[in-house]
């Protein structure tokens, strides 16, 4: 029998709202919520900000390690994290062709004003989680390769994101 668990992508640079946006997802549905910092934090490797190349490609395959075992047992998943360059997403792409998985790419985007009182505000408060400088995100959004596949697109910048959330559920295949 094919697996028809979701796997869905939170593309988007740092400071947008993708983990918010994720949690709300995660705990309307179930879904399993895999956060790219925590992947992180729990390898032995600590490179230096900005993290090169080499290190985000092992850290991926991480994420996508802890994905395929969810996927292969029926299991829907939501990996979060940058997904700013065209090959992660081929990988998570290739991942759910695999597993015979649904593969749901989701965009989140904000106006730049709100993702910097977002990120001063976060390397303020240690306690958040993270401490991503604006200076990071200017550069991950350099480096970041528009998605050319389809894709849902949601701007946190404003709005009823319960409401929009909602209508991506009821979007889920």
């Amino acid at each position: 029998m094919m697996n028809m668990a979701n796997l869905i992508i939170m593309c988007g640079n740092t400071g947008v709202g993708k983990t918010y946006i994720a949690n709300l997802i995660s705990q309307k549905t179930g879904y399993k919520h895999i956060r790219g910092s925590e992947v992180m934090a729990e390898s032995e490797e600590k490179p230096p900000e900005p993290w090169p190349h080499e290190f985000r490609v092992r850290n991926y395959k991480r994420m996508f390690d802890k994905a395929r075992s969810l996927l292969e047992n029926d299991e829907s998943v939501i990996i979060d994290t940058l997904f700013n360059r065209e090959e992660f997403r081929k990988g998570a792409k290739k991942l759910t062709e695999e597993t015979g998985s649904n593969y749901i790419p989701i965009e989140v985007t904000c106006d730049e004003k709100i993702v910097s009182k977002r990120l001063y505000e976060r390397v303020r408060d240690r306690d958040r989680g993270g401490t991503p400088h604006f200076k990071i995100h200017k550069l991950r959004g350099k480096e970041f390769e528009p998605i050319k596949e389809p894709h849902i697109t949601i701007d946190n910048s404003s709005g009823d994101i319960e409401k929009k959330i909602d209508d991506i559920i009821s979007k889920l295949v």
